[in-house]
């Protein structure tokens, strides 16, 4: 089951398809016009996936639409691209959103996972998630038992074939505990994390030079071969990042960060 659309994703899916029906084109002719999968336009078009402004641009030459309707797509189109959607808005129709953090997790071949603030929840002890949950439900409309229960459980994709994952973490969470006891148990499962066939893990030490860390963000490449996206996660809600301009600059962000990470024996050494 894919993430839970947003309103204005809703109505730009619609607003497409109802411009593609009525130029008498089927999905497959048209992903071949857009250089995508017949699924990628069908994602796009129940709001489950966006296209670039360009694509969209693209979709609504293909079709022939009407100045009028070119005009309050692309108006959909950069509601869409900038919209931050709240947690409350995310929370309204579940307790956690630890599926949907599955969902992506196993729809990617490659995730690309950086955090200055928390270590990554596939990474997370069941003692350290028990203590940092309640520190990040600010809006107390989490059930904190569910929440870890689902955090735990999703962490087996970490054993799944077919997938990679780049954990890139600020040097400071090696020190840093959400409670006393809980950091040496958790740093051991690092240990042990970083010696999975999927998991590359790397420190970003405290006095890195060459790029800003800024805040955490989530690089998802999936399988399937769709745009590549990122999630950023902010105090009050989440965005979705797909406009390639934007992606390019978490990635370029990401490679910097990566090239001066501590890696291999020397990450392994640090963590012990």
């Amino acid at each position: 089951m894919p993430d839970r659309p947003s309103r204005v994703r809703l109505q730009l899916g619609a607003e497409l398809q109802t411009a593609r029906t009525l130029a008498g084109m089927n999905q497959r002719d048209l992903a071949a016009r857009l250089g995508v999968s017949q699924s990628m336009v069908a994602r796009v078009e129940r709001g489950e996936r966006m296209l670039a402004r360009p694509d969209t641009t693209t979709w609504l030459r293909a079709t022939g639409s009407a100045p009028a309707v070119v005009e309050r797509i692309m108006v959909l189109t950069e509601a869409a691209h900038t919209e931050t959607r709240t947690w409350r808005d995310l929370l309204a129709s579940t307790d956690h959103l630890q599926e949907q953090a599955r969902r992506r997790n196993a729809d990617a071949g490659l995730v690309q996972n950086f955090q200055p603030t928390l270590l990554p929840g596939l990474l997370q002890t069941a003692d350290y998630a028990r203590h940092v949950i309640p520190l990040s439900d600010l809006g107390g409309s989490i059930d904190h038992a569910a929440h870890l229960a689902a955090r735990i459980d999703r962490q087996g994709v970490l054993r799944e074939p077919g997938r990679r994952f780049d954990f890139l973490i600020a040097e400071r969470l090696l020190r840093w505990e959400p409670a006393p006891g809980v950091l040496a148990p958790q740093l051991a499962q690092l240990v042990t994390a970083a010696h999975l066939d999927a998991v590359t893990l790397a420190v970003l030490p405290d006095d890195y030079v060459g790029a800003l860390p800024w805040h955490n963000f989530v690089l998802r490449h999936p399988a399937d071969g769709s745009p590549t996206y990122v999630a950023v996660e902010m105090i009050h809600g989440e965005q979705i990042v797909a406009e390639p301009d934007d992606v390019s600059s978490y990635e370029l962000l990401w490679k910097r960060m990566w090239d001066a990470a501590i890696t291999g024996d020397a990450a392994l050494d640090l963590l012990r």
